[in-house]
C-alpha cells in the first residue's frame, strides 16, 4: 500500500467510525505529515453531511433534518472531539494550577463545565444549521447549507493541525496528543490550509476571506487562551480547538448568509 494512501486511511480511521483498517501503526515521524489529511477526511464528513440532509429533507421536517444531521456528526466522529471539549473545559476551569487542571482533565467523568459546555457546544450548531438557508445543492457565491456543512468539517480538523502544529505539548509524558504535537510543524498547518482555504475562497470570494478570518481568529483565541492555562496543547484540547473553530464558521456563516 503506498504511504499517502496509508496516511489517508490512518486518518480516516481515527477521526471518524468508518471501519477502515488503517493495516498497521505509523511511525511517530509522521504524524505530522498525517496532519495533511485531516482537513481532507473533513471534506470527506462534509460531503456525508451534505448527503444526509439531502435525503432527510426528502421525508422530514427542516427542524427535525437539522437536529439529526448534529446528533449523526458526531456520532460519526465517534464523539472524538466533542468529548475533548468537554475535558478542557472540565479542566481550565475546576483547576486552580496548570498541574490540577491536567490531572481534571485525564478523569473519564464529565463535570458540570463540560456538561454545560456540551449542551451550549450542540445547541449552538443546531441553532447556527437551522438558520442557514436550505439550498437544493452546492453552488457557487450561495451560502446555503450544502456549502456549511461541507466546509465545516475541514475548517474544524485545519484548525486542529494549526493547534497541534503551533503548541508544545503540556504534559510530561508520552501520550496520543504527543505523537502528533512533536511531530507537526507550523507549516505543516499551512499546507494543510491550502485545500480547505482555496475551496472556501474559491466559492465565496470576499466572504469567504471574512468566513476564514473569523474561523481562524476563533481558533487561534481559543487555542493561546488555554495555552495560558495548561501550558501547552493535549489530546483533548486540540479536539477544542476544531469545535470552538466550527462554532465560528457556524456563527458568521449564519451571520453572512442573513444579509444576502
Amino acid at each position: 500500500m503506498p504511504g499517502f494512501v496509508k496516511d489517508f486511511i490512518w486518518s480516516l480511521s481515527f477521526l471518524t467510525v468508518i471501519p477502515v483498517d488503517p493495516k498497521g501503526r505509523i511511525a511517530p515521524s509522521r504524524m505530522g505529515v498525517i496532519m495533511f489529511w485531516f482537513p481532507v477526511v473533513g471534506l470527506l464528513i462534509g460531503l456525508i453531511l451534505v448527503g444526509v440532509n439531502r435525503l432527510a429533507t426528502l421525508a422530514l421536517p427542516l427542524a427535525l433534518t437539522d437536529a439529526l444531521i448534529v446528533a449523526f456528526y458526531v456520532a460519526l466522529t465517534g464523539a472524538l472531539h466533542a468529548d475533548g471539549f468537554a475535558d478542557t473545559l472540565d479542566g481550565v476551569f475546576g483547576g486552580n494550577s496548570p498541574e490540577r487542571r491536567l490531572e481534571i482533565m485525564r478523569d473519564s467523568r464529565i463535570g458540570s463545565y463540560g456538561a454545560i459546555g456540551i449542551g451550549c457546544l450542540l445547541g449552538v450548531k443546531y441553532a447556527g444549521v437551522h438558520v442557514i438557508p436550505a439550498g437544493a445543492w452546492l453552488t457557487p457565491d450561495a451560502l446555503n447549507k450544502p456549502a456549511a456543512l461541507l466546509l465545516m468539517p475541514a475548517l474544524g480538523r485545519w484548525a486542529q493541525t494549526l493547534a497541534t502544529g503551533c503548541c508544545q505539548y503540556a504534559r510530561g509524558g508520552p501520550g496520543t496528543g504527543s505523537l502528533f504535537v512533536n511531530a507537526t510543524k507550523p507549516w505543516h498547518a499551512l499546507i494543510a490550509a491550502v485545500l480547505p482555504f482555496g475551496l472556501t475562497i474559491g466559492l465565496f470570494g470576499h466572504p469567504g476571506c471574512v468566513l476564514l478570518a473569523i474561523t481562524a481568529a476563533a481558533a487561534l483565541v481559543w487555542m493561546f487562551w488555554v495555552k495560558s492555562r495548561i501550558g501547552g496543547m493535549t489530546g483533548d484540547t486540540i479536539g477544542s480547538v476544531g469545535e470552538v473553530a466550527e462554532v465560528a464558521f457556524l456563527v458568521a456563516f449564519a451571520g453572512l448568509s442573513a444579509r444576502g
